[in-house]
């Protein structure tokens, strides 16, 4: 009886092993994998690491982890959690910097994990990674463009009903409002008396809730009810999913030079009359 239950519990055992080893293998065979010494120095890396960080085996083997973070970094946040989760032993998920073998940062999503023997001492840490560093860098790049767009166009935010989601400070000093002045109200208060009822807006609000982009020239009105001409862009904006959740608009004042063009087209309408005569 007991060398039956003995094998049983073996067998299970065995089971739950190959189990392990399979996750392992899979993982390995799809992730940056990097054993650490309990010190710091790296004693393996997985081909995985080796072709996309650009290093040679033996370029990294008995090396500090710690040479390969770029010296900026040293004092970042991250890095430091990174550093204090090996020097306790601890479990540690997130960002972690390190220079490829060219020289260039690569971002890592990684989790370190601490392998401990039977009576609890330190075997090695593992670390599992995915390069981010394209996805990171794509973001910086659209985050730097709408920066800059934020910067020296006027934006609004609305809700595909036509409500304000928000503005930037170009856009409410061009309009002459607060933001608290406009936050939920609709579109239409932007526009002349009128102008909603007709067939072209809620053609214009049904375009855009199609996902269509609508750009041109717009009259609208601002907080004392004069007109202001607007050169702009209204583009229709999806979520992760897909889904079509929010317009933000585009737009610059041309409110003097659309003066100026009509100004100089009464000009040459009053010489042409007069001409004529």
């Amino acid at each position: 009886m007991f060398n039956k239950r003995l094998k049983q519990e073996l067998s299970a055992l065995r089971e739950e092993l190959s189990s392990l080893q399979q996750v392992k293998d899979s993982l390995e065979s799809e992730m940056l994998v990097l054993t650490l010494f309990p010190d710091g120095r790296i004693q393996s890396a997985n081909q995985n690491f080796i072709s996309e960080m650009l290093y040679k085996s033996h370029d990294l083997i008995d090396r500090p982890i710690e040479d390969l973070v770029p010296p900026h970094v040293k004092s970042d946040e991250f890095h430091r959690r990174f550093q204090t989760a090996l020097s306790r032993g601890e479990h540690f998920a997130g960002a972690v910097r390190l220079l490829r073998g060219d020289g260039r940062e690569a971002w890592l999503r990684s989790i370190v994990q601490p392998v401990r023997s039977a009576d609890g001492r330190i075997k090695h840490f593992s670390i599992y990674s995915s390069d981010l560093t394209r996805t990171i860098e794509a973001s910086r790049e659209h985050e730097n463009l709408i920066g800059a767009l934020v910067r020296s166009t006027a934006v609004i935010e609305f809700d595909l009903n036509g409500n304000v989601l928000s503005a930037n400070d170009r856009f409410l000093n061009g309009m002459g409002y607060s933001l608290a002045q406009i936050k939920g109200k609709h579109h239409r208060l932007f526009c002349e008396a009128q102008e909603h009822t007709r067939a072209e807006y809620q053609d214009f609000w049904r375009r855009l809730n199609a996902g269509e982009f609508v750009a041109g020239r717009f009259k609208r009105v601002d907080s004392h009810g004069r007109t202001v001409w607007l050169e702009a862009s209204y583009n229709p904006v999806v979520d992760a999913n897909g889904k079509l959740y929010k317009v933000v608009k585009f737009a610059t004042v041309i409110t003097d030079q659309v003066n100026q063009e009509q100004a100089v087209a009464e000009a040459a309408t009053i010489a042409y009359g007069t001409s004529q005569q």
